[in-house]
């Protein structure tokens, strides 16, 4: 049974990494505990927890699904155009991705790829 540790970390705009700094220990540790392949006492549970800003027991909750950006009302637009073209009806969903895109990582990264 693994954690939602990369989930909330995502909402925090953090990634793995960053919060395996913060509580000083490599990153192929946390990896393994967020994903269930080591044991975890309830202390390193806590920090982990006070570094994401939920509590103990929200990381043993399972999340619906990481969006594609993390502002959550982009990942709702995004999600709405796309059930909204289930027959393929509307063309323009990609191009809405790509404004969407736009608007949350800024110019230069859809330039620099």
């Amino acid at each position: 049974m693994g954690f939602c540790i990369k989930e909330y970390a995502f909402e925090q705009g953090m990634r793995l990494g960053d919060v395996a700094r913060k509580l000083r220990m490599p990153l192929s540790n946390l990896s393994a505990v967020a994903s269930g392949r080591r044991s975890v006492s309830l202390r390193l549970l806590n920090r982990i927890a006070g570094i994401l800003g939920c509590s103990v027991p929200e990381l043993f909750e399972k999340k619906k699904s990481v969006g594609v950006f993390k502002d959550p009302e982009l990942n709702k637009r995004i999600f709405l155009l796309e059930h909204a073209n289930y027959l393929g009806r509307d063309k323009t969903w990609v191009h809405h991705l790509m404004l969407a895109q736009r608007t949350h990582y800024g110019r230069a990264s859809l330039e620099g790829s």
